[in-house]
């Protein structure tokens, strides 16, 4: 089985979860929403462009948790005219408004992002992130890979093996004690101590921000020096 491998690691990462408005949340691990988003920009894709609901409908994932890193929350302002329109930093407006947004971000942590599917579509999200379109982003413009996010090949007999058996390019005693596993439900593969969740980051229209429910399961596993051996 072939799958591609990517590092998402930065100092700043923010991945949205049915999180709007005023006070804006991101979910401890990316969301598939997301990153299926960051390869429609490799692709040099727009947003609400329909090839990204064929992404995600043709393509599965799997997301390790190397290191979890901190929550950190962002005061924001934004002016706002209240006539629909967005003011520009240095625009005047007698009546304009000032609105308070607060915004979660992960601070310095580190996935492992796994991809799988028909293998024709892999050799060309492979393509895709290898020459970009447009600049990859961790979910927010403003949150910049510290890592270039470059893809790899993985083989492995099942998506289980190849998270699993794969060691992270992070350093053994930077990885959390225990590295959470949040895989697609339908992968094939039977895990012990699995639990089963339900994720809002499955693309329905990626126009108007809408997302249907996507079921998830998630492990845990030890860090390992080399893979097969528990550190």
């Amino acid at each position: 089985m072939k799958l591609i491998k990517v590092t998402l690691s930065g100092w700043l990462q923010s991945w949205r979860e049915d999180s709007r408005w005023d006070d804006r949340y991101t979910t401890t691990m990316p969301t598939k929403s997301g990153i299926i988003g960051m390869i429609g920009a490799a692709f040099g894709y727009k947003r609400g462009d329909p090839h990204l609901n064929d992404l995600n409908n043709r393509l599965r994932i799997a997301v390790r948790a190397d290191r979890t890193g901190s929550m950190e929350m962002d005061y924001h302002t934004a002016t706002y005219p209240g006539n629909g329109q967005w003011k520009c930093a240095d625009g005047e407006n007698d009546h304009a408004k000032t609105l308070v947004f607060h915004k979660e971000y992960l601070v310095d942590a580190w996935f492992t992002v796994y991809l799988w599917g028909d293998e024709d579509l892999l050799g060309k999200v492979y393509n895709a992130l290898y020459d970009p379109k447009y600049p990859l982003f961790l979910g927010s413009k403003c949150c910049i890979p510290s890592v270039p996010i470059i893809p790899n090949w993985v083989y492995a007999s099942s998506p289980k093996e190849a998270v699993v058996k794969n060691r992270s390019d992070l350093a053994i005693n930077e990885c959390d004690r225990n590295v959470q596993i949040q895989m697609d439900v339908d992968s094939g593969d039977t895990v012990d101590d699995e639990r089963i969740v339900f994720r809002k980051d499955n693309i329905f229209r990626a126009d108007l921000n809408e997302y249907l429910l996507r079921q998830v399961k998630i492990f845990s596993i030890i860090p390992q020096k080399e893979w097969g051996e528990p550190a």
